[in-house]
């Protein structure tokens, strides 16, 4: 079996389709992030806007994340190139779930006007 190690096998890591842009997020240099190269001005103005006004989601270093050591919690996909997503069996509820599951989605609705 492969390893998956996100720091070795570089050569499997999927490489995103076309062109990439970056968008400047923080207050150094380097604190850039990439979106797709050809979204329309419009996407990619609504893209930046909700980027930058998340921007304090991103994280730099360890130091960006006090109380949270990244031998404990750290995020990398490591995939490779030839996977191939797989559809979950679509499972099937009696009449009584269905109608907790749907009383139960209705609460978590917080738009206004809705409930």
């Amino acid at each position: 079996m492969t390893d998956l190690d996100p720091r070795t096998n570089t050569e499997d890591w999927i490489q995103p389709r076309g062109d990439t842009k970056e968008i400047s997020i923080g207050m150094q240099p380097g604190q850039v992030t990439k979106i797709w190269g050809a979204l329309k001005p419009d996407e990619e103005e609504l893209l930046g806007a909700v980027i930058l006004e998340n921007q304090d989601l991103f994280a730099w270093s360890s130091a960006d994340m006090p109380g949270i050591h990244p031998d404990v919690m750290s995020h990398n996909l490591a995939i490779f190139k030839e996977a191939r997503p797989v559809t979950q069996k679509k499972r099937k509820m009696g009449e009584e779930q269905r109608r907790a599951v749907k009383e139960e989605v209705k609460k978590l609705d917080v738009r206004p006007g809705k409930n």
